[in-house]
């Protein structure tokens, strides 16, 4: 670990070095299809940062102000607490990082990478592009991705519909897959890959974990949970997939930082009066201050993509979906389980947790209520948080002001001015649902 922070050091300030283009990321004298051959083994790791960075920087604020798990208290965020988000807001998620700083850095790896003894580099690419296109999509809607990443060949690319978007991130899983299954490479990562050091075994558990969220979109529109359950079948994780920060000021994780610097932001009423109505012990390390002096927002805490805790809860709502009620109700307390043990690093307090009836009853009493509640109290500022309540409508959130909670982002302010394709803010708003999302 400590090798691999020597990498996020390196790379730290290459990733928060906003980029100055007006479009996606290349320069005018950049020719796209001669790229200059900046290792594998600095493009993987910025990519990586950079998707953290965006993810649990501003993807975790503005979401987690919809899922209620936060509230803006102080300067513009009580404007956005009052949903007032428009496309400057997002600016900087979509052209310093998202696009720049992920997707062109995979796709320059793709370009430098010899397949023949690089393949496990391209199998993770692969991997990092297919989630970062899920969130993305998930934040956004329509977005541009086939046009895209094409400099002046392409200045205005077109947007991609949300359900051609999941067509492509489920190539992407399945050429992951191929070259996963191809074992290791000649040429692999090792500290420079800053979530799981190269190990091919953990970045397979990581692909089923992106095809199972999009499965569970996708149930939404089918009412079909069974691919769910086949895309955990397949091998889920070995271990969390994290990313970890340092402890100098220079290389602290985005909320850490966030806090230090402006301290706008409270813990939800919503996030802490379900903590209070069961007697939750993680209100005090969840539901604490948030603060640099929070339990859990440490400056180099290791923050997730994904968790063996959403995983067990991912797999009791699709049993339960699926009429297991015994297994859901296993994984249920499994994925209660594994939160106390992330979130209090012991799990004394939950024997004495799930003594509640409204915490655990039986399985004959489970119900995806309770699934979701535990999950939403679980994934705690994870923008997945606010897909799951898209998905169920729980917990159920009351408006902060007005009569709708937001259903996406609006695309920004840049790339509606230059970009003649993007879906004006007349026609697509906070409140219009994705394509997934149906009423």
């Amino acid at each position: 670990m400590k090798i691999n922070r020597i990498y996020l050091f390196i790379i730290v300030g290459l990733v928060l070095i906003s980029s100055s283009c007006q479009k996606y990321f290349e320069d005018s004298n950049t020719n796209p299809n001669s790229p200059n051959k900046v290792p594998v083994s600095v493009l993987l790791p910025t990519a990586q940062l950079a998707l953290s960075y965006v993810y649990w920087g501003d993807g975790s604020r503005f979401l987690g102000l919809f899922s209620q798990h936060i509230t803006g208290a102080s300067r513009q965020f009580v404007a956005y607490n009052n949903y007032t988000i428009v496309g400057n807001s997002t600016d900087n998620m979509w052209i310093s990082l998202i696009y720049p700083k992920v997707l062109t850095n995979l796709k320059e790896l793709r370009l430098v990478a010899d397949p023949l003894t690089e393949y496990t580099y391209l199998g993770i690419a692969d991997a990092i592009e297919a989630y970062t296109l899920l969130f993305t999509t998930d934040c956004f809607g329509d977005i541009p991705y086939s046009q895209a990443l094409k400099g002046l060949e392409v200045p205005q690319p077109k947007f991609d519909s949300q359900e051609d978007i999941f067509k492509s991130i489920n190539a992407l899983l399945a050429s992951a897959n191929a070259h996963f299954a191809k074992g290791t490479s000649a040429i692999k990562p090792g500290a420079d890959d800053l979530v799981y050091s190269g190990e091919v075994a953990r970045w397979k558990g990581f692909v089923n974990m992106v095809q199972a969220r999009v499965n569970l979109r996708l149930a939404k529109r089918s009412g079909n949970y069974q691919p769910v359950l086949d895309a955990l079948s397949n091998g889920g994780l070995v271990e969390d997939a994290r990313l970890a920060y340092g402890s100098t000021s220079t290389a602290n994780g985005p909320w850490y930082q966030y806090n230090e610097q402006r301290n706008d932001i409270v813990i939800g009423i919503k996030y802490k009066t379900l903590l209070a109505q069961l007697n939750d012990p993680r209100d005090s390390t969840y539901g604490d201050v948030l603060d640099t002096d929070h339990k859990i927002l440490t400056g180099n805490y290791a923050l997730p993509f994904f968790t063996k805790t959403e995983q067990l809860f991912i797999s009791a709502e699709a049993k339960f979906k699926t009429s297991d009620l015994p297994g859901a109700y296993a994984d249920y307390l499994a994925g209660i389980r594994s939160s106390f043990v992330d979130a209090l690093k012991t799990q004394t307090e939950y024997d004495t947790y799930i003594l509640q009836p409204t915490v655990a009853n039986g399985s004959a009493n489970l119900t995806l209520e309770m699934i979701m509640t535990q999950k939403y109290i679980a994934m705690f500022l994870d923008p997945e948080a606010f897909a799951d309540w898209r998905r169920t409508g729980i917990p159920s959130l009351t408006p902060n002001t007005g009569s709708q909670i937001p259903r996406r982002l609006p695309y920004p302010e840049t790339e509606v001015l230059y970009n003649q394709n993007c879906p004006k803010p007349s026609v697509i708003n906070i409140f219009t649902r994705v394509w997934w999302d149906l009423n």
